[in-house]
């Protein structure tokens, strides 16, 4: 899943789309599709910009496992800080909805992206234990 994005111009079209109606994605369509841009290392900086309001002010409305895809595909491609700020503000109240790998992977992001929100990081620390 490190390989280089082959195929650049259909994530530009995909990304086309995406930014003139970014409302009509769904807070799994964007975790989804950050998380693939990211695998593909397509361009996730530019997908960011067009989700940006979305997970910015929509935070409440992702689940556990939504916000922290969110959070591992800024974290991996180093955008987004914003986004990783969102997302820990609403994380604790959704933690009880992750899994072992959901706690991992978010700690994992919160970590790479220098996030350092008490509540956040107490919460995984808590659900990891």
């Amino acid at each position: 899943a490190t390989a280089q994005c082959n195929q650049p111009e259909t994530f530009q079209v995909y990304l086309d789309e995406i930014s003139r109606r970014p409302w009509d994605l769904s807070a799994r369509d964007v975790a989804a599709t950050l998380w693939a841009f990211t695998v593909a290392r397509a361009n996730v900086a530019g997908l960011v910009d067009s989700v940006r309001p979305t997970v910015v002010s929509g935070a409440d409305e992702f689940n556990g496992l939504d916000l922290v895809q969110v959070a591992w595909s800024c974290s991996t491609a180093s955008v987004g800080h914003d986004l990783l700020d969102a997302v820990a503000v609403a994380l604790p109240a959704r933690i009880g909805q992750l899994a072992p790998q959901g706690v991992a992977i978010g700690a994992w992001a919160f970590a790479r992206g220098l996030v350092l929100d008490d509540s956040a990081l107490g919460a995984l620390a808590d659900r990891a234990v």
